[in-house]
């Protein structure tokens, strides 16, 4: 097939550095006196050096000692950039839409209503603001990072054998920008998609009709993972849509009643304090979400997935090359679509478009990045 004879290698590689390359350029070029471009290059140059020259970082080091202990200083940092960043002085409102979107609901509000310190609204659909529930509570929702980085820590580590590719994929997060910026600012949009990838990496879907009541956690996760983002549903759909068709249909019956029920049960619970169908048609995630990408372009995009799936064998470097190629679509599409419009300056260095979307792709660029780069004859010899 065409995506399997692309050369993934080189295409995850530019991409990674072109994420990246992005934050970089926007906000060196916010820094008095100092020339974006110029930082930009020595940026990449030191990137392409440093996967050239894998060995002569880590040759001597002890891979196991030196994981754990990057996980536990990284995560550190995330709990030291929590509680010394104060969100309010930030120029991004992802962290407050969440937190006044939670503090409305558990207040019996509207939370599509609430109104945060830029004056926005949360985007987030109902799943994902009872995932940052618990972190609320603790006093900050931007804690939810701080886990999602150990869960994608877990991710790392079941995904690779040796402790030197697990390393390798740790140091490519640790020194992502991209990724460095979503802590920071306390955003929830990467822990969404480091969620999703530990649900397709630990469920297993093999068991899906062959164990008992396997087929109800199924439903029950999808639909849940779904009522988090609408372009979740490309990756879901990539995911379990082949499985879902090739079960019988008392199975798929019962599948489609479960959704259906946790869809009414989640969605009442954050829309039944709406003040009425205009309020509702004004203020909702789903039209808040159509501002980045199209929802026609959405629709046409998970029904591609949808017949995409049943092209192509599952096993997650398949699935993982997958997402990041449909999700690149999305993402570039709506990127040059803005630029189109309003020229390459002022949609990145003016914020017209949210290059933080990019990230939805990040956290399956990472794994799938080491996946490529340990089948190179280079790095097997150079670090695993």
């Amino acid at each position: 097939m065409m995506i399997q004879k692309l050369d993934l290698k080189h295409y995850f590689y530019v991409l990674y550095f072109f994420i990246n390359g992005l934050f970089v350029l926007k906000y060196v070029s916010r820094i008095p006196n100092i020339n974006e471009w110029l930082i930009l290059s020595v940026y990449f140059i030191i990137g392409f050096w440093f996967f050239l020259n894998q060995k002569f970082f880590i040759r001597y080091l002890n891979y196991r000692f030196l994981f754990f202990g990057l996980v536990f200083i990284y995560f550190l940092l995330t709990v030291i950039l929590n509680v010394y960043v104060d969100g309010n002085n930030l120029n991004i409102d992802r962290w407050s839409a969440m937190d006044v979107g939670i503090q409305a609901l558990l207040n019996n509000q509207y939370p599509y209503s609430a109104i945060d310190h830029l004056g926005g609204r949360t985007s987030n659909l109902p799943t994902l603001l009872f995932i940052g529930i618990p972190f609320y509570l603790i006093g900050d929702v931007g804690f939810l990072q701080t886990f999602s980085f150990l869960i994608f820590s877990v991710v790392i580590y079941l995904s690779f054998s040796s402790y030197g590719e697990k390393v390798f994929c740790l140091l490519l997060a640790i020194f992502s920008p991209a990724y460095l910026y979503e802590i920071y600012c306390k955003s929830d949009l990467i822990s969404n998609f480091i969620l999703i990838l530990f649900f397709i990496r630990v469920f297993p879907i093999e068991k899906v009709g062959s164990k008992k009541n396997q087929h109800i956690f199924f439903a029950f996760f999808i639909t849940a993972i779904g009522l988090t983002r609408l372009v979740s549903l490309i990756i879901l759909s990539l995911f379990g849509f082949k499985k879902f068709i090739q079960l019988n249909f008392k199975l798929k019956a019962s599948i489609l009643m479960v959704s259906a029920i946790t869809s009414m049960l989640f969605l009442y619970v954050c829309f039944k304090n709406v003040e009425g169908l205009q309020h509702f048609v004004k203020h909702n995630p789903f039209a808040l979400q159509n501002t980045q990408l199209p929802l026609a372009v959405s629709i046409l995009l998970i029904l591609s997935t949808l017949f995409w799936s049943l092209r192509t064998n599952w096993n997650f470097k398949q699935l993982l090359t997958n997402c990041i190629i449909f999700l690149s679509f999305a993402v570039f599409y709506s990127f040059a679509r803005t630029i189109y419009y309003f020229g390459f300056s002022d949609s990145l260095f003016n914020s017209i478009f949210d290059i933080t979307y990019f990230n939805i792709i990040t956290p399956f660029l990472l794994i799938a990045l080491v996946i490529q780069l340990k089948n190179s004859e280079s790095l097997n010899q150079n670090l695993f």
